[in-house]
């Protein structure tokens, strides 16, 4: 259990890493769409 959840800490910060800029992105399309 603590290995799935050490992993799945460690997936959550590389995809944060590597799609930082586009979650930024994704961000300001759900900004816009809310209006």
């Amino acid at each position: 259990a603590q290995f799935a959840i050490a992993y799945s800490l460690v997936a959550q910060i590389g995809l944060y890493i590597n799609r930082g800029y586009g979650q930024l992105v994704w961000n300001i399309i759900e900004l816009i769409k809310n209006f």
